[in-house]
C-alpha cells in the first residue's frame, strides 16, 4: 500500500530533507537513530541480503516538526514477490517511535503510527546500542526472510499444478467466506478476479489464491495482512491434502520440496 501521511502537518518530502532535519545529542540511555542513516542502512542491507539494487520508488514523510520519519522503498523485481517488494519504515528523535520495518509485497507505513508488512516487522528501540545491533538485527531478518520465501516458492509450484474448474474455484471461495477466511465484500471482489482471471494465472490453486489475494485488498491495512495470511494459510491446506491423496498428479520433485516444507506430508 505504500506510505500514508494522514494527520495535519504531515509532509511528503525528498531525501534531502529528511536528511536536513537536525539530530538530537545522545544520552547515558538514549542514542538517537539519524533518519537518512536509517534509510540508508535499509538499503543497503536489502542490496547486500537480497540482490535488490537500488529502490525504484522511494517515499519519505516527516511528522510532528521532522522528529517522526516514514519512508516506503519498492523495488520492481518478482524475485520476492508476485507484487514486487517493499519496505516501510520508521523512527523518531522525539521517543515517540521505535526504529522500525516490515517487509513484503504488501506493507505501509502511515503517520497515525501503524507499521505492517506480509512478511517480516522488526522494531528496536533506540536505546545505548541501538546502532551495534540495528545492522545485525536488519541482516538476519531480511536472510530469514529468503529463507522464508524459497519455502513460499515451493508452496506456489505445487499450487501450479492442482488444476480446478471454474465451478470448483467458486465452490472453495464459497467455503472460504463460510469459514470466515474472506468477509463478504472480499468474496465479491476474489470471486470477480477468480471469474476473469485477473492475473492469467489459470484454473488453478495458485489462480485461486491469487484472486482470493485481490479480495484481501479490501478493508483496512492491519486487517488486510491478517486476511492475506488466512487465506495463504487455506490455500496450502487444501494444496498439501491434495498433494497427499493425489501426489500422482504433482511433479515428483515438487511433492518433494512442498514435503520438505510441510513435514507432515511425509509422516
Amino acid at each position: 500500500m505504500g506510505l500514508i501521511m494522514s494527520n495535519k502537518g504531515d509532509r511528503f518530502v525528498d531525501l534531502a530533507e529528511v536528511a536536513r532535519v537536525a539530530v538530537p545529542r545522545p544520552t547515558d540511555t538514549y542514542c538517537p537513530v539519524a533518519h537518512e542513516a536509517f534509510i540508508t542502512l535499509v538499503m543497503e542491507k536489502a542490496d547486500e541480503n537480497l540482490g535488490l539494487g537500488v529502490p525504484q520508488r522511494q517515499e519519505f514523510g516527516l511528522a510532528q516538526n521532522g522528529q517522526q520519519l516514514f519512508f516506503c522503498l519498492t523495488w520492481d523485481s518478482k524475485k520476492y514477490s508476485d507484487y514486487g517488494f517493499s519496505i516501510a519504515g520508521r523512527n523518531s528523535y522525539n521517543m515517540t517511535l521505535s526504529a522500525g520495518m516490515a517487509g513484503g509485497g504488501n506493507v505501509g507505513a502511515c503517520s497515525n503510527l501503524m507499521l505492517w508488512g506480509d512478511k517480516f516487522k522488526v522494531l528496536r528501540k533506540h536505546t545505548a546500542n541501538v546502532w551495534a545491533d540495528l545492522p545485525i538485527l536488519i541482516g538476519e531478518t531480511l536472510r530469514s526472510a529468503v529463507a522464508v520465501e524459497d519455502d513460499m516458492q515451493a508452496h506456489f509450484a505445487a499450487m501450479r499444478q492442482v488444476e480446478m474448474t471454474e465451478v470448483q474455484g467458486h465452490a472453495m471461495l464459497g467455503m472460504a467466506l463460510g469459514a470466515k477466511v474472506l468477509r463478504p465484500q472480499q468474496a465479491t471482489v476474489a470471486f470477480k478476479a477468480w471469474d476473469e482471471d485477473w492475473h492469467d494465472a489459470g484454473r488453478s490453486h495458485y489462480g485461486l489464491l491469487q484472486a482470493m489475494t485481490e479480495g484481501t485488498k479490501k478493508g483496512s491495512a492491519g486487517r488486510a495482512v491478517r486476511a492475506h495470511t488466512g487465506v495463504y494459510g487455506y490455500m496450502l491446506d487444501a494444496t498439501s491434502e491434495h498433494a497427499r491423496v493425489h501426489p500422482q498428479t504433482i511433479d515428483a520433485e515438487v511433492v518433494a520440496a512442498l514435503t520438505r516444507t510441510l513435514p507432515a506430508l511425509a509422516a
